[in-house]
C-alpha cells in the first residue's frame, strides 16, 4: 500500500520557518532557497516530508562558522 503524503499550506510553512508569507513567496519566485513545493492552479502546497528533509540539509553542525 502506498503511503499518503501530507502537504502543508503556506500559512503553516510560514509559521514553521518564522517568516512572512511575502518572504516565502519571494524565496519561491526567485528560487533563493529551492524549498520543494507543488502548485495546483493558484494553490501552493509543500510536501511535509520533503520540507523537513530540506530543513535537515540546511542544518549546520554546532561548530560551524
Amino acid at each position: 500500500m502506498v503511503e499518503k503524503r501530507k502537504y502543508l499550506k503556506q500559512k503553516e510553512v510560514c509559521e514553521l520557518l518564522g517568516v512572512k508569507r511575502e518572504t516565502l513567496n519571494i524565496w519561491r519566485c526567485v528560487q533563493r532557497h529551492n524549498i520543494p513545493y507543488t502548485k495546483i492552479g493558484g494553490i501552493i502546497l509543500y510536501p511535509e516530508d520533503l520540507l523537513y528533509e530540506w530543513l535537515d540539509n540546511k542544518t549546520k553542525p554546532s561548530n560551524y562558522r
